[in-house]
């Protein structure tokens, strides 16, 4: 009876750890999910030329948690409780016109975004502006 106990005890002790595995697993794959939308966005805003623009609405939650997207030239990063998600964009200046010329920026949930293709002097880069 004692084998037996211990044996039921490390088997739910492993189906444990392999749910929470799991659990972990999907977040990241939602928030992966939630990054490349961001990168297809911006990169179609690039790709159709100078005045054109798009709108995104980030969902309000990944798997009932909060999160947090990060744009900057080098790509999107959705990170849940620690976990980031990670799609890369055509490399671009990405700026808001909420920043005081800092580059990059930070997107809330739930949330509707403009993103735009805007020619400064020789380049072009993108606009994210938050919607109301």
């Amino acid at each position: 009876m004692f084998v037996i106990i211990i044996v039921v005890q490390s088997v739910v002790g492993i189906t444990s750890d392999r749910m929470d595995m799991v659990k972990d697993a999907k977040e990241l794959g939602d928030a992966r999910m939630i990054a490349e939308n961001v990168a297809e966005t911006i990169d179609t805003a690039y790709s159709c030329g100078e005045g054109h623009s798009t709108r995104i609405t980030l969902p309000s939650a990944v798997n009932g948690k909060d999160y947090r997207v990060t744009v900057n030239s080098s790509g999107v990063f959705v990170e849940v409780e620690g976990m980031i998600g990670r799609a890369c964009v055509i490399p671009k200046v990405i700026s808001s016109t909420e920043s005081s010329g800092e580059l990059g920026y930070t997107m809330q949930p739930q949330k509707t975004y403009k993103i735009s293709n805007e020619k400064t002097g020789d380049s072009y880069h993108i606009i994210i502006t938050q919607l109301p």
